[in-house]
Parts: C-alpha cells; structure tokens; sequence
C-alpha cells in the first residue's frame, strides 16, 4: 500500500435524485479502476445503510449534495471513514470537488497531497419515562419544536443539570460548527469556524423569550424538556421526525465520532466558498472591488 495513499479500496455513493447519477457514476468508477483502485458502488434509494463494514472501504466517495453528504456522514463517522465528495446537486457547502477539477484528485492522492479534516458531530438522545428511546448522531443539527400546529411550543433548557431558561418558540436548533451554515443560520445565527467544538443554540421565531443564539463550550450537556402537552417534534439532520409527548427531554451533546473529510483545498478556503453562496460579494482581488 502508498503509504502516501492509503485510501485504496473506495464506495461510491450516490442516489438516483442526483442529476445523470447512472452516467456519472459509471465515469468516475472507470477513472477509479483506471488508476489502481478496488471500486464498489451503493445506490442510497435501494439500500438506505450504506454497509461500509462489509465492504470495508478505505474512502467513500459521495456524489451529489450536502443531503447526500448527511445521510452518509453517521455510519462514516461510526466506522472511521473519511467522505471525499463530489458536487453533482444545488448545493455544496460541505464539498469541493466537481466535474472539471475531478481529474486532478488522482496525482494529488498518490503524493499525499491532501489533509483530513475533522467535523464535530452531536450525540441527541430522546428520553420519556426514565427510558432512552431513540439516539442518533448530527452532523448539522438537532431541532426540537412544532409540529403540525401553528403555537409556539415551551422548552425549558438545563445545562450540564442547572436549569437556564424556559423558551416560548417554533423551535430550538443545536448545531454543530457545521451546521451553523445550514438551519441555524437561516434562524439568524453566528456561523462558526468548522475546526471548533463548540455547540450552537439558536431559537427559531422565539415569543417574548431569548432571542440570541448561545455558543457553548465542548463538553456541555444540554438538557431540553416539554413541560406541557403540545404538538412538538425532534427532527435529526432532517431525518423524519418523532413526535414528542410530555415531559419527554432531549439531552445532546459534542459526540466522540467525527466526520472526517478528504481535502484538497486550503483551510482558509471555507471562508472563499461561503460568502459568494450567501449572495454576498467578495473582495475581488488587485482592486478590492
């Protein structure tokens, strides 16, 4: 094995929402056969857990989006494997390769011309009756409130067990550094560096509560309750959500798994991708205009 490289054995993962994904597909196994590489693919739709324990991959290559990128980040995460994504949809926050720079993957693998970054990720549990009954891991973020109805749901927030505040709101979202680009920033929340620790609090439409987004330090245990019988639900990166019944409490958390990422990029270039995303210009180089 290229101890410069030692991703050799790599699964494709796309779903057939992606735009040409047969096509593209097909391509990038050639270029990965042509250039020494064991290849398998996965269809998402067919087959929602991606296996990656049987097939032991060394890389997963994701075509597609940052909702491509979500659905495979937990089981990645969980078995140690680092995503290289290529962008074939709306949006890539998450990604940096696409169709015309692919090529130049394959020198730049070979000489380890790459770094891995790391991506905090949360742990939510949902607790109802003393029981734990469900747990699942964020990339983006954990969002507790309404369902269906049109009232404002009341969440009262314990930190590492001292009780913080009680919120009348749509919802709360506890994000990742990552996920302070997605929801949370729609809500009107800070976007954080993706190399940090930290946990984002925002809350979504609050009615006469906080309005500020919280910034916590790793390690902090949140503790949500439903102190009343409303319409509220807990959504995970924007799995399905599950409804909440009274006094059930979420509890979330910086988790030991990480999202790691082949790159190729500067890390200065988070900064280069998102300000022209978010409709604003940036300084165009010589004349600052």
């Amino acid at each position: 094995m290229n101890e410069k490289n030692p991703f050799q054995k790599v699964q494709i993962v796309t779903s057939t929402r992606v735009k040409n994904a047969e096509a593209y597909i097909e391509f990038l196994r050639q270029q990965f056969t042509q250039n020494g590489y064991q290849v398998s693919t996965h269809w998402l739709d067919a087959q929602p857990e991606i296996a990656l324990h049987k097939c032991k991959a060394d890389m997963v290559v994701v075509l597609g989006g940052d909702g491509t990128i979500l659905r495979v980040s937990h089981e990645c995460a969980q078995c140690g494997i680092p995503i290289l994504g290529i962008h074939q949809a709306r949006l890539g926050f998450l990604i940096e390769i696409n169709g015309d720079n692919f090529p130049n993957i394959f020198p730049a693998l070979a000489q380890g011309d790459y770094w891995i970054e790391e991506r905090t990720m949360l742990e939510a549990e949902l607790w109802r009756d003393g029981k734990q009954i469900g747990a699942w891991l964020a990339l983006n973020e954990a969002f507790i409130g309404r369902g269906p109805s049109v009232r404002p749901v009341h969440l009262t927030m314990h930190l590492d067990d001292t009780p913080i505040t009680t919120y009348v709101v749509d919802g709360l979202i506890l994000a990742t550094p990552t996920g302070s680009t997605a929801y949370s920033l729609a809500a009107g929340g800070p976007i954080l560096p993706p190399e940090l620790r930290n946990i984002v609090v925002t809350p979504v439409a609050p009615h006469f509560s906080l309005e500020r987004s919280l910034i916590l330090s790793e390690g902090t245990k949140i503790k949500v309750t439903l102190p009343s019988s409303i319409d509220a639900v807990l959504s995970v990166d924007g799995q399905p959500s599950i409804n909440l019944e009274t006094e059930d409490h979420i509890i979330v958390r910086t988790s030991d798994f990480r999202t790691t990422f082949v790159r190729f990029e500067a890390k200065t270039s988070f900064y280069k991708k998102i300000i022209p995303l978010m409709g604003v210009n940036p300084i165009t180089e010589g004349n600052g205009k």
